[in-house]
């Protein structure tokens, strides 16, 4: 597929998150869409970034078509009221040092939630249940597209982070980041330049965080 190719599945029986995580895409009801992406070389150094434009887009898209106020969740989930509504999972693409493709995946709990019985990582939501109404996914669709078009000429500037941060969700607030090392305690501070999460310690220390699977909880 050329760059900006968009793939979109009306049903998705073997969904997967990051790390390896089951998502849920029932018939007819969510959105489940792929984007492809060949960006210039240059934008090797801007991948977090690419990652971070996703939930943005979704976020964006969502108060277009909505009266909701959705807040992001480092590194790429979308929350309305501290429940997960949508999940981005960015996949760059190399051919030896070679940047070939970034495969960008969006999932929207539109008009159904995950089954109450399903293990989740984070308390789930969908659009509907929030608005006490049915969305209408294609103008959602259309809304989400239109952002990320938009933002993606941001990308390598700090207009992107910027605005991304502003969306923060428990920015200010004690944290808790589990990651695959260690464990960090601290106030939540924001994203720097590049995309990375930014948690003040008790000891004053700023500590950056910038990949891996880490799980951000408010404590």
């Amino acid at each position: 597929e050329a760059h900006g190719g968009v793939i979109i599945a009306d049903e998705q029986t073997a969904g997967r998150g990051r790390s390896g995580r089951t998502w849920v895409t029932p018939p007819m009801s969510a959105i489940a869409m792929t984007l492809i992406l060949r960006p210039a070389a240059s934008a090797t150094s801007h991948l977090t970034q690419i990652s971070l434009l996703g939930g943005l887009a979704v976020l964006e898209g969502i108060k277009r078509t909505t009266y909701l106020l959705p807040q992001l969740k480092w590194p790429n989930d979308v929350l309305i009221d501290r429940k997960k509504v949508s999940g981005v999972l960015a996949e760059s693409i190399f051919s030896g040092n070679q940047l070939e493709a970034v495969i960008v995946g969006l999932g929207v709990n539109v008009n159904v939630a995950p089954p109450p019985d399903l293990k989740l990582e984070y308390p789930a939501t969908c659009l509907a249940d929030e608005l006490g109404q049915v969305v209408d996914r294609e103008v959602l669709i259309t809304a989400i597209l239109e952002s990320f078009s938009e933002r993606y000429e941001q990308i390598g500037t700090t207009m992107l982070t910027d605005s991304w941060s502003a969306c923060l969700a428990m920015k200010g607030e004690m944290v808790k980041v589990v990651g695959v090392t260690e464990t960090l305690n601290g106030v939540l501070v924001g994203v720097d330049p590049e995309g990375a999460l930014l948690i003040r310690l008790s000891s004053g220390e700023m500590k950056k965080i910038l990949t891996g699977d880490v799980h951000l909880r408010g404590t």
